[in-house]
């Protein structure tokens, strides 16, 4: 995947490298994407195949084992993931619009280290409530037996909350440099050890041999990928070590956080309410729904390397000033996203009967389960369409509205939805199900599809980045002389005329200041010819 890097100008070369020819056909387009596809839903799968051992293997203890391990692993998800994914999906804009800039500008070390604060502190805030949920729903009247359960599992997982958190910025720090390949061999490799750490453990220890082998999980997956760049020397191209620019300047960073957070937290935050109120339901339902739960994350794991590929290649493409591209490369990420969660149903739809018995053998709890899946289907399709869309809207740089549309379809519609349906009818426990499908069909699509055809203005996407300015190299140690890790980040007009110089190119509404010397004059050079080989009349790029 090194081919695919993508940069303005390669520092200290002349030769210029794009994430993707500049006429490169639709197949080749969906090749590249499918790819990428694979790769990140091999390891977000991998991650999320370990809520679901969890579960398995705690199942074997109780019926009351699993739903609390159930409800505690959606207390980390909606916590510890929510806010770590959400806080990184910001890093995810910054890092993919910066590398196709430029692979060795030192911005993106910097915007790593600012993240790892930003995720360090929120850690600290969020540790109160991981410790001591357990008492908030004994308040509102959960049952106790469970709930103790739910308590101890939150406490000894607390050891590894914040590597969960640090897992979310190495994803995007990998996937944003094309290194998607050793991320995933990491976690899959992981995924395969994990069930075997976990039987170990609980033979061991019994119920909190479940969570102490989660955090031992997470802590060494996180060390083992800092060691990993480490020893490649990865890091080096584009990190100039802990630097005070670290500390500088959060407010954009953190603005494009608190979007992106809300984004992802109105999900799994809702979510998470309405796995909560299943423990209202009997011992029996509260594991059905946790089961379904852990299926359904499953499920939208495996489509996620369409989210995070498309907000990349589209990230990148909106970097490079290619709106047709980034366009492109929308379709194709929601298209593969649609094909793989309708082939998702389709494998559950011809298990129903068999995968229940993977998490219980209880009778009533599988029978619970399979009249479940008709609501969960219908979401898991709709709502893979929806997070793909989140992957596009975070690679333009639009987490505001993508966090606007996620709070109406959850917390407005969904979600009070199917509680009033759950609890002032006979509906079931069904309805915590039928809720989120009903907005996420109803509202969310019809608001999507009227984004992607008519709201993004793909020609006036700007890039989401800053300059590595002198203050900032002469605490890297950069010469103020040196052109190495800068670039201009001024106002590129998408109607501007490419040919000629970067002099002439300026007057015609393009800046770019020098980079690298004959490397320069040889990108408007071929820029002039692309477009006259391709277009003599065109006068927009691509």
């Amino acid at each position: 995947m090194q081919g695919l890097s993508a940069s303005f100008v390669a520092a200290n070369s002349s030769i210029i490298r794009e994430s993707l020819p500049r006429h490169a056909s639709t197949l080749t387009l969906l090749k590249r994407i499918l790819l990428m596809t694979v790769k990140l839903s091999l390891a977000q799968t991998a991650q999320f195949s370990l809520g679901v051992s969890l579960v398995a293997v705690v199942g074997r203890i109780g019926v009351r084992e699993l739903g609390a391990t159930s409800l505690a692993n959606g207390l980390i998800n909606a916590t510890v993931f929510a806010f770590g994914a959400g806080f990184s999906g910001a890093l995810e804009t910054k890092l993919s619009h910066t590398y196709s800039r430029n692979p060795k500008d030192k911005m993106y070390g910097v915007y790593t280290l600012r993240m790892f604060v930003m995720l360090l502190i929120l850690f600290l805030l969020l540790s109160p409530t991981i410790l001591f949920v357990d008492r908030l729903l004994v308040a509102i009247g959960q049952d106790q037996e469970v709930i103790d359960f739910v308590g101890e599992f939150c406490r000894l997982s607390i050891w590894g909350s914040f590597f969960a958190m640090l897992l979310e910025l190495l994803r995007r720090y990998f996937a944003c440099q094309y290194l998607d390949t050793s991320f995933s061999v990491a976690l899959v490799v992981g995924a395969v050890i994990y069930p075997f750490l976990l039987i170990g453990m609980v033979q061991l220890m019994g119920f909190s041999g479940a969570a102490l082998g989660w955090s031992i999980f997470v802590i060494a997956l996180c060390i083992g990928l800092v060691l990993y760049l480490v020893v490649t020397k990865k890091y080096a191209e584009n990190w100039n070590g802990i630097e005070d620019a670290m500390y500088r300047n959060w407010k954009p960073l953190l603005t494009l956080s608190m979007a992106s957070m809300a984004m992802m937290l109105s999900e799994w935050v809702a979510l998470e309410i309405n796995n909560i109120c299943s423990g209202f339901g009997t011992k029996e339902e509260l594991a059905a729904f946790g089961i379904t739960y852990q299926v359904s994350g499953v499920c939208w794991s495996i489509a996620s390397g369409s989210y995070i590929a498309s907000s990349v290649m589209v990230g990148s493409a909106v970097g490079e000033r290619r709106p047709v591209l980034a366009r492109k490369m929308a379709y194709l990420g929601l298209g593969t996203s649609l094909a793989i969660s309708l082939t998702n149903v389709l494998i559950l739809f011809l298990t129903r009967n068999y995968f229940p018995y993977i998490f219980t053998n209880d009778e009533k709890v599988v029978e619970i389960v399979i009249s479940l899946q008709k609501y969960l289907f219908v979401y898991h399709v709709f709502d893979t369409l929806q997070s793909c869309m989140m992957g596009v809207l975070r690679g333009c740089g639009m987490q505001k509205q993508g966090a606007i549309i996620i709070f109406l379809v959850y917390s407005v519609i969904g979600v009070p939805l199917g509680l009033l349906l759950f609890f002032l009818t006979n509906f079931g426990i069904g309805a915590l199900w039928l809720g989120p499908a009903v907005g996420v069909t109803a509202f969310g699509f019809p608001v999507y599809l009227y984004m992607m055809l008519r709201y993004i203005k793909w020609d006036r996407l700007e890039p989401s980045t800053e300059t590595y300015d002198a203050m900032m190299e002469e605490d890297s140690g950069v010469s103020k002389g040196s052109n190495e890790g800068r670039i201009s980040h001024e106002p590129l007009a998408f109607g501007a005329p490419r040919g000629g110089s970067f002099a002439a190119g300026a007057a015609g509404g393009l800046k770019c200041e020098p980079l690298c010397g004959a490397g320069s004059q040889l990108m408007a050079e071929e820029a002039g010819k692309e477009d006259s080989a391709s277009n003599p009349k065109a006068n927009k790029t691509e």
